[in-house]
């Protein structure tokens, strides 16, 4: 099937700032560090072309706090994608929220299976000997998400894991 979309790496990042009172204020040390010992951090998400490498898009925002981790950044590049993109993302990235809301938009997502997700449920379809379709039920509503947009929300996504094998 030819592509005909862009395709997009997503990932996160960190970076130190210089250590002003304003830096500080906007974006706080890591809350592990002790008071007036170390640096303003930055937490990044980009969305970058993984044909010619361009960067499409940058969202930052504070390294703690609350949505500031990559996925809520990540929420607010969503509407940077297109139907026919298709997503590259790690298995950070690996949660029903997401592909729930890049098939809404057609976009299509290539990633590692989460590490707390069976790769071979029982219920798994078999395609072929490595590959399987499966169906994961929409989870309990999280904090962050209103009722509202929790109800438009599918109950169930299908997703095709694929066995793929690395030889460094």
């Amino acid at each position: 099937m030819p592509v005909s979309g862009r395709i997009l790496l997503v990932d996160g990042f960190t970076v130190t700032a210089a250590d002003t009172p304003e830096n500080q204020a906007e974006y706080p040390q890591n809350p592990a560090q002790k008071e007036g010992i170390g640096f303003p951090i930055l937490r990044g998400v980009t969305l970058i072309s993984m044909i010619t490498g361009m960067l499409f898009d940058c969202e930052i925002g504070p390294y703690s706090g609350k949505e500031s981790g990559e996925t809520a950044l990540l929420w607010k590049l969503l509407s940077q994608l297109r139907r026919g993109d298709i997503l590259v993302a790690d298995s950070y990235y690996c949660t029903y929220w997401l592909i729930a809301a890049c098939l809404a938009r057609g976009v299509q997502i290539v990633m590692k299976n989460h590490h707390k997700r069976d790769d071979n449920p029982a219920t798994a379809r078999r395609i072929n000997k490595h590959q399987r379709t499966v169906t994961w039920d929409r989870p309990p509503r999280p904090e962050w998400m209103s009722e509202e947009v929790y109800a438009e929300k599918p109950a169930t996504v299908a997703v095709r894991l694929v066995d793929v094998q690395v030889h460094e």
